[in-house]
């Protein structure tokens, strides 16, 4: 009996997937390949009229120089404290609301999960006269913690729906073994 893996016609197929895999990897990667590229030009290299790809002369000393120039430091410091202030945040919120979503039946139920679900879909756009209006009475505005409230919030659907899942006593929403 002939082995089905390998018959000409799943083989072609493999390859083709293998084809179309390599093709959207080389799409996807190809914007950072040409940054990367040009953070190693020279100035006159980046604007000149007939440039290539590959620098001529590849110059690191761009990337100090962007430390010195601009204050990165702060810029990753800020955005480290942003990104973990509103993840525990969200958690702290979150978490107590999934578990009950997961482990207690109430009237509404299906409602609320289905509110949690609509409320990922609003635009932050939508939301933004309000959110300023909120910002500037309690004068969050062009801070850090306002920033953290901000982005705690828009996260927070999204970390009730997915711990929901983990706190599920029926399998439906993770694996659970009884030690």
């Amino acid at each position: 009996m002939a082995n089905k893996s390998n018959s000409p016609k799943r083989i072609l197929l493999r390859i083709l997937l293998y084809i179309v895999v390599v093709i959207v990897c080389i799409v996807t990667l190809y914007p950072y390949f040409a940054m990367f590229c040009t953070a190693l030009k020279n100035r006159a290299e980046i604007f000149s009229m007939n440039g290539t790809i590959l620098p001529i002369t590849a110059v690191w000393s761009n990337f100090i120089d962007v430390w010195h120039r601009a204050p990165m430091a702060n810029y990753m410091l800020n955005s480290l404290m942003i990104a973990g202030g509103s993840t525990i945040i969200a958690m702290l919120c979150g978490i107590p609301a999934a578990y009950a979503l997961a482990r207690m039946k109430f009237k509404g139920q299906t409602i609320f999960l289905g509110f949690v679900i609509v409320s990922q879909m609003f635009a932050p756009v939508v939301l933004l006269i309000g959110i300023y209006k909120v910002m500037s009475i309690l004068s969050l505005t062009d801070s850090i913690i306002g920033l953290i409230f901000i982005n705690a919030a828009f996260n927070q659907a999204f970390t009730i729906w997915l711990l929901r899942g983990t706190f599920r006593r029926d399998g439906a929403g993770g694996h659970h073994r009884r030690l």
